[in-house]
């Protein structure tokens, strides 16, 4: 390989660039990398030891031989780039070996000028990309089965609520109507088991329609617009009006911006995490703050309370499906956190718990700030 001439080539050759030459044609020969110069009709110039080993032909056979035989066609169209004088990058070619393999290459071409500054020939780099190709498009296997698998795991989930609510209501429809009809008749014993039958029945309707919710909102198309989260929790609070008397709550509601979202999920969102904080009071009266902070067009809304808190060992489960973490001691079916963090997904956001340095728990979720 002539790599010393092709880089020393030119008037005023001194000992310094012979130095140079040296030293970048001790690199150009050591690298992994396939480096190749070239004429611009193709004709090869230089061959290093790594594009011996990845194509598979010494110095000597190439000598002579165009790129276009060497590699293949699709080569004269990167060579005839360099007429531009820019250097010209291909992400993926491929290319079958000698010996029958098929090899995934990335390219690219620079220009290399001559003495008037005009391109008078070129050089290549080509790297063995084979293995991450692979890897590649196993992945996207992967990723396509895992995909199609959810698909189906949801409309399983759909389906199997979807349909069981009729048996379930007729169960809770009968148990009623043994309790009006045939309650006296019963002894002790047997109205208690009518009376278990009948909570079961409600409990489980309860579940099904959580259930239900929580794998439409995949289905929902968002509806996006500017939404005035005022109004929203204004909304919201007085829909918990009943609630927040009951447990004396005081509720601070902050300066709210307006945001990109959709305004049904907004409301589903706030009366999921205030329904939360007013559920789980401690031994005080409820208060209960919502604030924002803009952060570079996407705003961090918080929820903070100062009931009995989350606990450190839950923080990283409180949002999964049916986590219960005080067990029967409170209402609920475990789904509305987990239906709040899913809104938030679905708006390309993310939400986190914490512990209140003061007692109790935050919710922080990010959303887009609107540009209207």
């Amino acid at each position: 390989m002539d790599l010393d001439r092709l880089v020393a080539s030119g008037p005023g050759a001194n000992p310094d660039r012979d130095l140079r030459s040296k030293l970048l044609a001790s690199i150009v020969e050591s690298s992994e990398d396939a480096i190749i110069s070239f004429l611009l009709d193709g004709t090869v110039m230089s061959w290093n030891r790594g594009a011996q080993e990845l194509f598979g032909y010494s110095v000597e056979m190439t000598m002579g031989k165009t790129l276009k035989h060497l590699i293949g066609p699709e080569m004269e169209n990167v060579i005839a780039s360099l007429d531009r004088g820019a250097s010209h990058r291909i992400h993926e070619i491929s290319y079958i070996d000698p010996h029958g393999h098929l090899l995934y290459l990335s390219l690219r071409v620079s220009p290399i000028l001559d003495e008037e500054g005009k391109v008078g020939s070129g050089a290549a780099i080509f790297r063995d990309i084979t293995a991450l190709k692979q890897y590649e498009e196993e992945l996207l296997k992967t990723s396509r089965r895992l995909e199609h698998l959810n698909q189906e795991l949801k409309q399983f989930t759909w389906v199997a609520a979807h349909d069981l609510r009729e048996p379930v209501r007729n169960m809770a429809t009968y148990a009623r109507l043994l309790q009006s009809d045939y309650y006296q008749k019963l002894d002790e014993e047997g109205r208690q088991f009518l009376d278990y039958i009948a909570r079961s029945s409600v409990k489980a309707m309860e579940r099904l329609d959580a259930v239900l919710k929580y794998s439409e909102l995949d289905q929902e198309e968002l509806s996006t617009s500017a939404v005035d989260l005022n109004i929203i929790v204004a909304k919201v609070l007085e829909n918990l009006s009943e609630k927040v008397e009951q447990s004396e709550a005081r509720v601070d509601v902050k300066k709210l911006p307006v945001v990109n979202a959709d305004a049904d999920h907004m409301e589903e969102l706030f009366f999921h995490l205030l329904d939360n904080a007013l559920k789980f009071k401690g031994v005080e009266p409820p208060l209960i703050e919502i604030d924002a902070v803009s952060e570079g067009g996407f705003w961090t809304v918080s929820v903070t309370d100062n009931g009995i808190g989350i606990g450190e060992e839950n923080v990283s489960r409180v949002f999964e499906m049916f986590q219960r973490l005080n067990g029967d001691s409170y209402p609920g079916e475990g789904l509305g956190l987990a239906i709040a963090k899913k809104i938030v997904e679905l708006h390309r956001g993310g939400i986190r718990a914490e512990t209140s340095p003061q007692g109790g728990s935050v919710f922080r979720f990010i959303l887009e700030e609107s540009s209207v």
